[in-house]
């Protein structure tokens, strides 16, 4: 038995059939979300011509130039192992809690940079 199945589009502003051969389908993105319309000739005159003044002023981007991740900030540089020995032993002189070992928290940086 043979089966037939047909798709019928459907314009998204009317809510009428759309003539396969004449339907306009128009994809577009604003704000990292993507969209899709199905539209006659009248519609999709009519959804370009409200964009043109702002495309006409646009810049153009890559796809996907939206939704890369943003530069990291660039790291601050370390203070060599002599330095932070010694700022190791002006924090403890100072009551601040600091680890023998690892990172030194930035407030207790900031406080040695000021005081010295």
């Amino acid at each position: 038995m043979a089966e037939i199945q047909t798709t019928t589009l459907i314009d998204d502003l009317t809510g009428k059939p759309l003539d396969a051969e004449k339907a306009h389908r128009i994809h577009f993105s604003v704000e990292g979300k993507t969209y899709r319309l199905d539209v006659d000739e009248k519609g999709a005159d009519e959804f370009h011509a409200a964009l043109d003044r702002f495309i006409e002023v646009s810049t153009k981007v890559a796809a996907g130039g939206a939704s890369k991740r943003a530069a990291a900030a660039p790291r601050r540089a370390s203070a060599g192992s002599g330095e932070q020995t010694k700022m190791r032993e002006w924090a403890k002189a100072n009551g601040y809690e600091v680890a023998e070992r690892g990172r030194i928290p930035a407030a207790i940086q900031e406080a040695y940079a000021a005081a010295n």
